[in-house]
This record gives structure tokens, C-alpha cells and sequence, in this order.
């Protein structure tokens, strides 16, 4: 193993666990890194979490020298812009159409491009499994964040003859994690943003799918969308949109060998 410095790299953070990234994958900690290899690092936070943008570039500016870490803030102007100039390598985390963005950009120089990108996030529970372990351990990963993580399970496969059992494990864990006034827990975040909202409740308002289990109503004035059980089919709109991390809903499949 051979190790070089590339110099000057660009890291795009996600909007969804915005601290923790520009702390760990390709935030601080890789800036660090970059650093201690020879290069210097220019961090452009997600503008949907602004307050956590804000606070970094405050922070960045007070604990770092400018010359190795600066923070860039701003909406798409300000990303086009950054993206003019000539990096030596780009990190980006986030969804494939601005990814596509982003590499159009890059090959204009042919620079080096790292993705980390969202999609579907399929769960197939076999017959022989710990139904109860199953969906605990789905409930939590789905609903964590309020879904909006890139590894939260956006549809499950079951078989007919673990299904009921699976969805009361799922509706019986749900109600432990939340309570029964799910808008009231203290443990169920928020989805980011009206915009964000507006997407996941149109998507529920045009789903042909059968609700399993809603656990309270969807509220614009506090973006509380509550966890939302569907039994749908291929053709419906949460299987072929691009829903990733802000997903409400886990689907549950009719026969195991539809595994695609």
C-alpha cells in the first residue's frame, strides 16, 4: 500500500445526521485525517440543517487554521460555485441526482469523486427467524432519526405464514419505543423540513397500499409524520420513488420469492 497526498479536497456533508458527519465519515475526523497526510479540506454542509451548519462554521473557524479546514455554507449558487474550482479529490454523501451533478462537475478536470449514496433498503425476515428479535430490531432502525437515515429499512419481505406475526411484533414494539401518544414522545424526532414533509405526505395520500398500522396523524406545523405500517404492491409509489432516509413505512411482501 502506497499512501499520496491529493492536496485540496471537497467534502459534502448530508442533511441527516449532519453532526455526526462532519465529525466522522468525511467531516473533521477525514479532514483530520486529510491533513495529517498532506492535504487540506473545504467542508460544505448540508443548508437544509442550517442551525448545524451554522454552529460548525463558527466552530471550524475558531479550532482550525483556514489554510487546512474551511466551512462553506450556502444553497445550490453557492454549491455550483464551489464546484467551479479545481479540486484534487470529492467526497459526497446524499442522492444520486445531485451526484450526477457533481460528477458532470468533476469531469471537467477529471477529479477523483468518492459517493455515498441513498436507495432502497430492502428486509427479508425468514420463517426460521426470531420474529419478535425481527421486528424490534426493524422498528428501531426504521424509526430511529425519524427514518431520515440512509440504512433505516424501507421495505420488508415476509412470507404468508410469519406475516401477522411479524406486523403485531412490529405495531407491539412501536408502541414501546413511543408510547401511545407517539406525537408526545420525546424520543420521535421530526422530518427536517415543510418540503420534506410535503413529499412523504403526498407519497401517503397517493399510496394504494393497505395501512397495517398509522400511529397518529400527519402535522405540517410540527412535521410530525407518525409511523405508518403498508402492505403495498410492486407498482405502488413508495417502490419506485427515490424515498430513502425520509421513508415512513415499511412494506410487507406476499411471497418470499419475490426478492428483487
Amino acid at each position: 500500500m502506497q499512501i499520496t497526498t491529493t492536496s485540496l479536497c471537497t467534502l459534502d456533508i448530508s442533511r441527516n445526521f449532519s453532526c455526526t458527519y462532519l465529525k466522522k465519515n468525511e467531516g473533521l475526523e477525514t479532514a483530520n485525517a486529510s491533513h495529517n497526510l498532506g492535504n487540506t479540506a473545504v467542508i460544505k454542509p448540508s443548508e437544509v440543517s442550517s442551525h448545524t451548519a451554522a454552529a460548525f462554521e463558527k466552530l471550524v473557524a475558531k479550532y482550525f487554521d483556514p489554510k487546512m479546514v474551511t466551512i462553506v455554507n450556502g444553497g445550490v449558487e453557492e454549491t455550483t460555485e464551489l464546484l467551479k474550482e479545481r479540486f484534487d479529490h470529492i467526497l459526497y454523501t446524499g442522492c444520486p441526482p445531485v451526484a450526477k451533478i457533481i460528477m458532470t462537475a468533476a469531469a471537467k478536470h477529471l477529479t477523483p469523486v468518492t459517493l455515498e449514496l441513498g436507495g432502497k433498503c430492502p428486509v427479508v425476515v425468514e420463517d426460521d427467524a426470531d420474529i419478535e428479535l425481527s421486528a424490534r430490531r426493524v422498528a428501531w432502525g426504521k424509526w430511529m432519526n425519524c427514518g431520515q437515515t440512509c440504512l433505516a429499512p424501507d421495505y420488508v419481505m415476509v412470507s404468508p405464514a410469519s406475516k401477522e406475526q411479524f406486523i403485531d411484533a412490529l405495531r407491539r414494539n412501536i408502541t414501546e419505543f413511543y408510547g401511545n401518544d407517539i406525537q408526545a414522545s420525546k424520543d420521535y424526532c421530526r422530518i427536517i423540513n415543510q418540503r420534506h414533509f410535503d413529499r412523504i405526505n403526498s407519497l401517503l395520500d397517493s399510496t394504494k397500499g393497505t395501512t397495517l398500522f398509522k400511529g397518529g396523524e400527519c402535522d405540517r406545523n410540527d412535521l410530525f409524520i407518525p409511523p405508518v405500517i403498508l402492505d403495498v404492491q410492486k407498482d405502488d409509489p413508495f417502490m419506485h420513488d427515490e424515498v430513502s432516509d425520509t421513508m415512513h413505512f415499511t412494506s410487507v411482501g406476499n411471497d418470499m420469492s419475490e426478492r428483487k
